[in-house]
């Protein structure tokens, strides 16, 4: 047995912690009370208003002061749980290459190809025959829409890559010859291509290869010279 009836228990030691931090908060709250009657009522203790606030507020805060040094400082227990600092954590960025990067690509991409079929010409050759002469050399023909005259085609002839002699089509034909609306001449021996483009040097036909003999080769008629070529041009 560790105790009988007539011996009271001993209180613990967080019991008697309880006990003194109750007495100590009375101590406070009457202490407050006191204050609150002296600020109220100052004349029935002989004080000013003034004086009356310099006392109610120096005894709370003296009795303040004396129920912090009256409570006990908690000492660590067995049962007390220890706090155990968190280990700092190192995070390591990870590794990005550009092909994990939203919006960059590892290799550069190519453009794609243009596929589209190119646009076909707006003018066709409808004839091409060589002419023997002895006297001068060229190329000529006529450009139509339907039977119509075009007017405003440029025609050039390379020599090669080239580019040589060039005129405009007119939109009647030259002088009293019903066979032709442009003319290029003089022409000397040689290899031509012939080219039909617009005010922006685009091409509007196919190109067309023609040769030119010297003057007095082959120049009589009937025989096989090629001094001046003819190439006419239709529209689609």
């Amino acid at each position: 047995m560790t105790g009988s009836k007539d011996t009271p228990p001993i209180p613990s030691a967080n019991g008697r912690r309880q006990r003194l931090a109750g007495l100590a908060a009375m101590s406070v709250v009457s202490s407050l009370c006191v204050g609150l009657i002296i600020i109220l009522f100052p004349a029935r203790f002989g004080l000013t208003v003034d004086s009356a606030r310099e006392v109610a507020v120096g005894r709370t805060a003296g009795l303040a002061e004396t129920a912090a040094a009256t409570l006990p400082v908690p000492k660590a227990t067995a049962d007390t749980p220890t706090v155990v600092p968190l280990p700092t954590l190192r995070i390591t960025p990870l590794a990005t290459t550009p092909s994990t990067v939203s919006g960059l690509a590892a290799t550069p991409v190519p453009r794609p190809r243009d596929t589209r079929t190119p646009q076909s010409s707006q003018f066709r050759i409808v004839t091409q025959r060589a002419f023997p002469n002895c006297g001068s050399t060229g190329v000529f023909g006529t450009i139509r829409a339907g039977d119509k005259l075009l007017g405003g085609i440029y025609l050039v002839v390379f020599r090669g890559h080239v580019a040589g002699a060039q005129t405009a089509s007119m939109p009647n034909y030259i002088g009293a010859s019903p066979d032709r609306n442009y003319e290029i001449t003089p022409l000397t021996k040689g290899l031509y291509t012939l080219m039909a483009v617009d005010a922006n040097g685009l091409s509007l036909a196919p190109s067309v290869d023609f040769t030119i003999s010297p003057p007095a080769e082959n120049c009589e008629p009937g025989q096989s010279g090629s001094q001046w070529v003819e190439i006419d041009l239709a529209q689609n």
